[in-house]
């Protein structure tokens, strides 16, 4: 079933203000850990990148390329990334930083360290992970 976007929004605010957003955090772990990674889409650095499309796909009725924002993802190591959250991310920060340990969590059993840093153009949030 699908449901509007802006309710989705209110409801996970709502859940953020009233649950903490650790709670948040695992929902979007959970999201994350839900993906049916296609064949081929093994690995964190493909995973990472196939989270946009993933999440991308999952909206409908728009004539937008990505009405539900989007994740960025740039390698910076073996082990190490550069995510964030595009400005049109609806959803809490806390949502999309545990949709990113739990690609992680779900590719290589280890749960990833997110350190803040800033945003660049078109980008609402960004970390840097290392796992």
């Amino acid at each position: 079933e699908w449901y509007r976007t802006g309710d989705i929004v209110t409801a996970f605010e709502r859940l953020e203000q009233e649950a903490g957003e650790k709670t948040m955090e695992k929902g979007g772990r959970a999201a994350a850990k839900a993906i049916p990674w296609p064949d081929g889409v093994a690995g964190v650095e493909e995973r990472l990148a196939f989270l946009d499309d993933a999440h991308r796909d999952a909206y409908r009725d728009s004539e937008m390329d990505a009405p539900g924002g989007g994740y960025t993802f740039e390698s910076t190591g073996d082990r190490s990334a550069r995510v964030g959250l595009t400005n049109a991310y609806p959803y809490p920060d806390s949502f999309g930083r545990g949709a990113f340990k739990g690609v992680v969590d779900t590719t290589v059993g280890t749960m990833p360290v997110l350190e803040q840093v800033s945003s660049r153009g078109g980008e609402r949030s960004a970390w840097k992970m290392e796992w």
